[in-house]
């Protein structure tokens, strides 16, 4: 059986990290109140496996993004998301992807989880016939809380 060279490992993720943070922290000091990053692309698309994004370029160089979804629900849910590659941040393919993850995760709770008292986790906001009529238009961030809107858009 081979052996883990623990010490290796750890050395890996200081190195990787001894990269990491100072990028995010960069990129957290350039960015600017109300930036936008358009994706206009429609849930239709997405569940249809009908999405072409651009692949190569990174759209936002960060580790992560905390997103925030006023919408399928009435309530605001923020989520963190890990880039797939940390040293490099996310493509636009790779956003929308991870966004449009959520927005159908957020819908599928409010139509399906009922609790034990007959409530739904989220009060409703979009019909289901609007469901797959809807997509995301951008990302629009916030400097001060560091955090990423979610605005979706109707492609009816």
């Amino acid at each position: 059986m081979d052996s883990i060279d623990i010490d290796s490992m750890l050395k890996d993720i200081a190195e990787e990290n001894a990269y990491i943070n100072p990028r995010d922290s960069q990129t957290d000091n350039t960015m600017v109140d109300n930036q936008k990053i358009i994706i206009d692309v429609s849930l239709n698309d997405y569940l249809d496996g009908k999405m072409q994004l651009d692949n190569q370029i990174i759209v936002y160089p960060h580790s992560y993004i905390t997103l925030l979804f006023d919408y399928p629900s009435m309530e605001h849910v923020t989520f963190k998301v890990s880039a797939d590659n940390k040293m490099k941040g996310f493509t636009k393919q790779e956003l929308a992807t991870k966004v449009m993850e959520r927005f159908k995760l957020l819908y599928y709770i409010y139509k399906n989880y009922k609790t034990e008292s007959g409530k739904t986790l989220f009060q409703p906001v979009l019909n289901e016939y609007e469901y797959r009529d809807n997509g995301i238009y951008k990302l629009k961030y916030n400097k001060v809380s560091k955090i990423w809107k979610v605005v979706l858009q109707c492609y009816r």
